[in-house]
């Protein structure tokens, strides 16, 4: 399985998981309009603040202008 396969994957798990443990907040994320690629954005922040954009883009396997525009 490739890199982005696992991590959706695992993201997919985790929202289940999530969903199961804390119903609440995919609803709150879902009501923001957030999408699990911004979600998983806003986690690589939060594990790596000061992060480049180019860093970023790379850990999500997107180019920067597809980063730029989820932001």
């Amino acid at each position: 399985m490739d890199k982005q396969r696992l991590l959706d994957h695992s993201l997919s798990l985790l929202a289940r998981l999530m969903s199961w443990a804390d119903p609440g907040r995919l609803e709150e994320w879902s009501e923001m309009g957030l999408t699990i690629t911004q979600i998983r954005l806003l986690f690589l922040l939060r594990r790596n603040p000061g992060a480049t954009a180019t860093a970023l883009a790379n850990e999500l396997d997107v180019s920067p202008p597809v980063l730029t525009r989820m932001v």
